[in-house]
């Protein structure tokens, strides 16, 4: 059992270690990036700058499966505009996963729920994540395709990174 304040006070213990603060009870800041959806590209930053031990990076991962489901159902919503005129509003979850050009059209709804790997990897593409529209896009799903075992070695050594990983559900 994890108890993440422990875990907290624990690197911020380290952080006051490896900066020279010797007085234990001495007021050290720790920061905090709070997310709903990261992508390791985010996180890197953090753990280049700040001295080794220093991040506490936790993550919740939803069961993958009940994860695609979710986000397949909602994206066929008809509120949601980018779903709009796309294979996935007329297909059923499993004729959609063997429609090769349907997955392509909603990429953000099978890549989302891979696990984490693109997550975990920090090349995910999504809104937000760092891409710059389509071709953007392309590069990155093309190099995620082309280098299957590199971004699954990327996603193991980054999740190594984290103090703590769980599942909900």
């Amino acid at each position: 059992e994890f108890h993440l304040p422990e875990l907290l006070v624990n690197r911020a213990e380290a952080l006051r270690r490896t900066t020279g603060l010797s007085h234990p009870g001495a007021a050290l800041p720790v920061p905090c990036l709070c997310t709903a959806h990261f992508d390791f590209s985010l996180l890197k930053p953090l753990y280049v700058a700040m001295p080794h031990g220093s991040v506490a990076g936790i993550a919740m991962l939803r069961d993958p499966v009940k994860r695609f489901l979710s986000h397949f159902y909602y994206a066929r919503r008809s509120e949601q505009e980018w779903t709009a005129g796309l294979r996935i509003r007329e297909l059923p979850p499993l004729k959609f996963l063997l429609q090769p050009d349907a997955l392509l059209d909603a990429l953000m709804v099978w890549q989302d729920g891979l696990s984490g790997v693109s997550w975990f990897a920090g090349n995910t593409i999504h809104y937000g994540m760092g891409a710059t529209g389509h071709r953007a896009d392309n590069i990155r799903l093309r190099a995620s395709i082309l280098n299957r075992t590199e971004v699954l070695r990327l996603a193991v050594e980054n999740y190594h990174k984290f103090v703590f990983v769980g599942l909900l559900e």
